[in-house]
């Protein structure tokens, strides 16, 4: 059976439950911390990811057993607000990791490979944020579904370029760019604004990046 695979580890912050139907809901349990992403609880997501795996990718050569659907959650009033930065700063139960680090990253990106490659298709339940790490996870998932008020963030990375007051000045704002960008010949926009990568260091490279040998 899959769960043999976690039968001998106690999940402290995850909740699994299968239905008859196969559908597993797999539940981001700290709503304390806004189910932050603690080591521990990206290692239990590891735990669980892998034993999800299975050689066939074809939900029809699954076992009886097998779950054929997760449902990926957020226990409380968010879905994942991000990487626990207290518990990273802390080193809460032994098991601090810098998020900034990069084999800390590959924790993070490895997961995200494990739930690309699993056989479910998975679905995330989006309530209240979903910032970060959260979002990595969402964006991870085939589908996404989401309650009214949801919120979608990334505190690295800018997605918006500009943001105006009201939907009726977006066309205005638009034009204000595409003026910009017609203004030349030859388009290398490497804008100091906050639409790029927040990420450290300055010099070429940060900002819009848009770059086109001609229009």
């Amino acid at each position: 059976m899959w769960a043999s695979v976690l039968a001998s580890r106690q999940l402290t912050t995850l909740q699994l439950r299968l239905e008859p139907s196969g559908v597993l809901f797999l539940t981001l349990h700290r709503p304390a911390a806004f189910n932050a992403i603690s080591m521990e609880m990206l290692n239990e997501l590891h735990a669980v990811f892998d034993a999800l795996q299975h050689p066939s990718s074809m939900l029809e050569a699954l076992p009886p057993d097998f779950p054929r659907v997760v449902v990926l959650a957020g226990a409380g009033r968010a879905f994942s607000g991000g990487v626990d930065i207290k518990a990273a700063d802390q080193g809460i139960g032994g098991q601090a990791w810098d998020y900034k680090d990069m084999r800390s990253q590959q924790l993070l990106s490895r997961l995200i490979e494990k739930m690309r490659a699993a056989p479910q298709p998975i679905i995330a339940a989006v309530q209240g944020a979903a910032a970060g790490g959260g979002l990595a996870l969402a964006l991870a998932s085939d589908v996404r579904i989401a309650a009214r008020g949801a919120s979608f963030s990334a505190a690295f990375l800018g997605l918006v370029n500009e943001l105006v007051e009201e939907a009726g000045q977006l066309e205005a704002a638009a034009r204000k760019l595409a003026a910009e960008m017609l203004a030349c010949s030859r388009l290398g926009l490497q804008s100091g604004g906050d639409g790029g990568e927040k990420g450290g260091g300055g010099g070429a490279g940060q900002g819009r990046g848009v770059t086109r040998s001609k229009l």
